[in-house]
């Protein structure tokens, strides 16, 4: 028997959220042996939950402190304290009998997010890995960093990949409410300054083509800091750079298929699954030649210097202008994509749970 932090529930479902909510699902379909325990408030809609699955909601508190307070004092209760599964970065500090997952550690690669994120997580993440019994992440890239940060036994951390889109998500692609302007290059993230898109911006506005519409998909984060220079760009370039916000998994597959190209210039990323799910798409990727994006993207993407603006506009000439380039990476894309499944990565977990209980 084991417990599943469930608190993801209770956030909008974003990239980290997207994996725990899918390994969830994966989680739910093999075995009967799993609790799922969230704070006392409603699940986010975007959330489907099987019929009839109980969730035991408990505590009176939300986010950190739930997880630290309330979490521990409700299992230290129970007659065997069971193992418990956080699949979202933290976890309870000083319960001994746990898996942790910490997908990167860009709050200590760069200066990106804010000081009390940065803060927290430099407290939070060295003592759960410390006081856990394994470590999962998302990429060899990571563990890496993780091993070579925090001095961890190889042996002590596992990766279980994220993934892209399913054949069957794919056939659910629906243009929902989209009004687009043809033809369009596509980037997909949190925005955040990580996700390097004023140096996009900067390097889409320098096209040798100017009849293109540059879309970005994807929220705001409170865990970074603003960048008054992006809004600037964004609203001095609001004919050609449209800023669609939040979109539906069925909208976001639209956007990818139909785009000529998918720009993602990442300063760091642990996994990188915009990529993939483009890939999965039949979209043609250009992204990033550093941290985890090579090892995921293998040969199924056009490479650039997210710090050169003139090599992110000459990789974008370059798939503009080059339709044999395009197809190549296509049929490249969906092998790559292929490659990761949320059935293999719910296995693989599996495995790892099933060696601590």
């Amino acid at each position: 028997m084991f417990t599943l932090n469930s608190r993801f529930l209770t956030q909008n479902l974003t990239g980290v959220q997207r994996y725990a909510y899918e390994l969830f699902k994966q989680i739910n379909k093999r075995t009967e042996d799993a609790s799922y325990v969230l704070p006392a408030q409603p699940v986010i809609d975007k959330y489907e939950i099987p019929e009839g699955l109980k969730l035991q909601k408990t505590g009176k508190y939300k986010s950190h402190v739930w997880e630290q307070l309330e979490l521990p004092a409700y299992l230290n209760k129970l007659a065997k304290k069971p193992l418990l599964l956080n699949l979202c970065n933290t976890a309870p500090l000083f319960y001994k009998n746990q898996i942790v997952t910490v997908h990167d550690i860009a709050y200590m690669r760069g200066n990106w997010h804010s000081r009390s994120f940065r803060s927290l997580y430099k407290v939070i993440i060295p003592t759960v890995l410390k006081n856990s019994k394994h470590v999962i992440t998302v990429s060899e890239f990571s563990k890496a960093e993780i091993m070579d940060a925090y001095k961890i036994a190889g042996d002590k951390i596992s990766v279980v990949y994220n993934a892209g889109f399913s054949a069957p998500d794919i056939e659910k692609s629906d243009r929902g409410d989209l009004e687009l302007k043809y033809p369009y290059i596509l980037s997909v993230g949190s925005i955040d300054p990580r996700k390097n898109l004023k140096r996009l911006i900067k390097a889409f506005l320098n096209l040798k083509q100017t009849d293109f519409t540059l879309y970005l998909t994807g929220a705001y984060n409170a865990n970074f800091k603003t960048d008054p220079e992006l809004d600037v760009l964004l609203k001095n370039n609001e004919e050609r750079i449209v800023f669609l916000g939040y979109r539906t998994d069925a909208e976001l597959i639209y956007l990818y298929q139909n785009a000529l190209c998918f720009a993602y210039p990442s300063l760091y990323e642990g996994f990188g699954l915009p990529p993939v799910e483009a890939m999965a798409a039949g979209c043609p990727v250009i992204t990033s030649g550093i941290t985890s994006l090579p090892e995921i993207c293998g040969s199924a993407a056009l490479y650039c210097d997210p710090l050169n603006i003139p090599d992110i506009t000459s990789k974008m000439d370059n798939m503009i202008e080059d339709s044999y380039l395009r197809e190549n990476l296509i049929a490249q894309g969906y092998e790559n994509a292929g490659k990761y499944s949320w059935q293999l990565s719910g296995k693989l977990l599996m495995d790892v749970i099933n060696n601590y209980i």
